[in-house]
């Protein structure tokens, strides 16, 4: 509690607008908004590299997408993707619990993850188009 909160000189009003001694506390609750927020952006994430992948497929001709070894590489890449996925929300909940609460955070982490993803889906489905396993 404050000083200025038991202070009776003080009135009640500007104990209410006083600044915390410290940070607020870092706890579970927080957490949770932050990997919800991140699952909803998850679904926005695969499908732009969906966006990014269909088409430069279908440039690399029909039988890319009739290739068995086309789909497992889809597979392969979407599960490890997906998987470097969690370091975005991790990485945030990091910053915030240090402090760094700024909406901008989650889409700095979100567009500088992504991009070098779309640019590793977009080289993988070029170079690779029909063996199985990620590049």
């Amino acid at each position: 509690m404050t000083a200025a909160a038991t202070d009776p000189a003080v009135p009640p009003s500007a104990a209410a607008i006083a600044p915390p001694e410290r940070p607020a506390a870092f706890g579970r609750a927080e957490a949770k908004a932050i990997f919800l927020g991140w699952e909803r952006l998850r679904i926005v994430f695969n499908l732009v590299l969906a966006a990014v992948c269909s088409p430069v497929a279908l440039w690399c001709g029909p039988e890319t997408y009739a290739a068995p070894a086309f789909w497992g590489n889809c597979f392969a890449g979407v599960l490890l993707v997906n998987v470097a996925y969690l370091a975005g929300p991790i990485a945030e909940c990091a910053l915030d619990r240090f402090g760094l609460r700024h909406r901008a955070v989650r889409w700095t982490l979100f567009l500088g993850g992504l991009l070098p993803t779309a640019a590793y889906v977009l080289a993988a489905v070029i170079a690779f188009p029909t063996q199985i396993g990620p590049l």
